[in-house]
C-alpha cells in the first residue's frame, strides 16, 4: 500500500507501568503483584483502541511483560537507559520499550546505534543540581528541627541564615542510616565533599557518591558536604523539568508545571506530592532521546485507523 502523501494524525501511547512488583527494594512478586492490574488494563485498552505507535518504561522487569500480551498486533524494540550515559550525574536505569503496529509501520534501529548517539561525558557532580534557594531551604530546614524539639529563632533579612544541623532535622533511625552511608563511602576513599546519600534507605541497598541514586518515592536526598536536604523541586529538576528558582539568564525554558511546582512547595503536603512525583516519573531527556530516535527510524506503512470504515484491515467482527 502507498505511503500517505498528505500529513496525517497518528495515535501514539506513551505509559510508565508500574514497576512495583519488579523493583529491588519491593517483593519481586512480578506478574503477581498488585500493580499489574492497572497494567492489565492498559492492555486491554491498547487493544481495543489500537494505536500505531506505543512507549513504555519499566524498572525491573523484561521486554516478555509486554510481548506476552501484545506481540500479535505490535513490533517490539527495547533499550536501558541511564542518565549516567547520556552525561548526566545522576543513575536511573530503566527499560525503554517502543512497539509499533505490524501491519501500519516498519522500524530499523539498533541498541548499539542509540547508545553510541545518545553517550556523552559527565562534565558535572549531583550537588550541581541543588539550586541557589537559601532561603526556602532553610524555612524547611527550621520547621523540621522545630518537629524533633530544636527551636531556631527567625532571622532578618540582614543576617545570614544560621546553619541547622541535619541530625536536628531527622529522627536518630534516619540519621543513623546517613552516617552508615557515610561511613561506607569514607572505607572505599570517597569524598565527603561532593556525595549524595538517600538516607530513607539502609546503607545495604544504596551506596552515596558524586552521583545522585536513583529517585523513589519516599526519598530523602542530602549532599553530604553542607548536610542539606534536597528540595521537592530539585528532585523535580533531577528529573528533567523545568523548574521555577533557577535564573532564568541561565534556563529561558520554562514548563507548563512551573505554577503548579511552585504553589505545592509552600506546603509540607505539597512537597511530600512532589517527591513522590518525581520518584514515579520518567527522566524526561531519556524519554526524548528514545522517543526521538525512534520516530526517526520507524517508516509508516498506512495512517489508517483499524477501526476505520476505509481501512483495508477493517472488519465487521
Amino acid at each position: 500500500m502507498p505511503v500517505p502523501k498528505k500529513p496525517a494524525e497518528i495515535l501514539v501511547n506513551v505509559a510508565g507501568t508500574s514497576c512495583t512488583d519488579f523493583a529491588g527494594y519491593g517483593k519481586r512478586e512480578g506478574v503477581a503483584g498488585k500493580t499489574m492490574q492497572a497494567f492489565m488494563v492498559w492492555c486491554l485498552d491498547i487493544l481495543v483502541v489500537r494505536p500505531m505507535f506505543i512507549f513504555t518504561e519499566i524498572a525491573g522487569a523484561d521486554l516478555s511483560l509486554y510481548e506476552e500480551k501484545l506481540n500479535k498486533y505490535y513490533g517490539f524494540w527495547a533499550v536501558k537507559v541511564d542518565p549516567y550515559v547520556a552525561g548526566f550525574p545522576l543513575r536511573r536505569n530503566r527499560l525503554y520499550v517502543f512497539m509499533w503496529c505490524k501491519m501500519r509501520a516498519s522500524f530499523n534501529g539498533s541498541e548499539n546505534e542509540f547508545l553510541n548517539l545518545i553517550r556523552r561525558k559527565i562534565m558535572m557532580k549531583g550537588e550541581d543540581l541543588m539550586t541557589p534557594d537559601d532561603e526556602l531551604r532553610w524555612k524547611i530546614s527550621r520547621d523540621n528541627a522545630e518537629r524533633h524539639g530544636y527551636v531556631y529563632g527567625k532571622v532578618s533579612q540582614s543576617e545570614e541564615f544560621p546553619v541547622i544541623p541535619f541530625q536536628h532535622q531527622v529522627t536518630a533511625q534516619t540519621f543513623q542510616r546517613y552516617r552508615d552511608q557515610v561511613t561506607q563511602y569514607e572505607k572505599k576513599g570517597g569524598c565527603l565533599q561532593h556525595a549524595v546519600f538517600d538516607v530513607d534507605h539502609n546503607a545495604s541497598h544504596t551506596a552515596g557518591g558524586w552521583v545522585i541514586p536513583t529517585l523513589v518515592t519516599h526519598g530523602t536526598l542530602v549532599h553530604a558536604g553542607s548536610e542539606e536536604v534536597f528540595l521537592a523541586s530539585e528532585h523535580m529538576l533531577i528529573q528533567g523539568e523545568a523548574i521555577p528558582g533557577i535564573d532564568e539568564n541561565d534556563n529561558p525554558f520554562t514548563c507548563c508545571l512551573k505554577p503548579l511546582i511552585t504553589n505545592m512547595m509552600q506546603r509540607k503536603s505539597g512537597r511530600t506530592c512532589l517527591n513522590s512525583l518525581a520518584g514515579n516519573s520518567m527522566h524526561l531527556h531519556s524519554l526524548f532521546s528514545v522517543m526521538l530516535y525512534c520516530l526517526g527510524s520507524v517508516k509508516a506503512i498506512c495512517c489508517i485507523c483499524f477501526v476505520c470504515e476505509d481501512s483495508p484491515f477493517h472488519s465487521e467482527q
